[in-house]
C-alpha cells in the first residue's frame, strides 16, 4: 500500500482505497461502460486534461479545462463538482444523492467522492458516461 501512496499518477486512487477490499461498485449488476468509467476515474486515467496533459509533457498548472471559464485545472474534482459544463447533469445527479444522503453537501470533496463511489455508484456512473459523451462532443467542436 505504500507503494500507491508515493505515486502521483495514482493521485485519484489513494483517495478512495483505504484497505484491501474489492469495491461495491465492482459487485453490483453495473453495465461493462458504468464499471469501467468508475475504475477509470478512481484510477485516474478519465481522459480529462490532468491525465492527458501527462502525454503532451504538459505542466500540471496548464492543465487547464478547455470546456469553461473557471480556468481551473481539468481534474476529477473540476470535473465532478465545478466544470459548468456539467451544471444541467450535475443538478440531477445531485438531486438523487441528497434524496438519501441530506447532509452531503457540508461534507468536504474527499468525503463525498467516498459516499458517491460507495453508495451511488449507478447514478454516479451514469453522471460521468454522460458528462464524458457533452466533453467529447464539445472537443470536436
Amino acid at each position: 500500500m505504500h507503494s500507491v501512496l508515493i505515486k502521483p499518477k495514482l493521485r485519484t486512487y489513494k483517495l478512495f482505497k483505504e484497505t484491501l477490499h474489492v469495491e461495491n461498485y465492482v459487485l453490483y449488476n453495473l453495465s461493462i461502460s458504468e464499471r469501467s468509467v468508475m475504475a477509470q476515474f478512481r484510477l485516474g486515467i478519465l481522459p480529462l486534461n490532468i491525465e492527458t496533459g501527462r502525454f503532451r509533457n504538459q505542466p500540471i498548472e496548464e492543465r487547464i479545462c478547455d470546456l469553461c471559464e473557471l480556468n481551473e485545472i481539468e481534474d476529477e474534482s473540476h470535473f465532478l463538482f465545478k466544470c459548468t459544463l456539467y451544471n444541467d447533469l450535475r443538478k440531477i445527479w445531485m438531486e438523487n444523492i441528497l434524496r438519501i444522503n441530506e447532509n452531503f453537501v457540508q461534507l468536504d470533496e474527499i468525503s463525498q467522492m467516498k459516499i458517491m463511489f460507495d453508495k451511488h455508484h449507478r447514478c454516479t456512473a451514469k453522471f460521468i458516461l454522460r458528462s464524458l459523451k457533452i466533453r467529447k462532443e464539445n472537443i470536436a467542436k
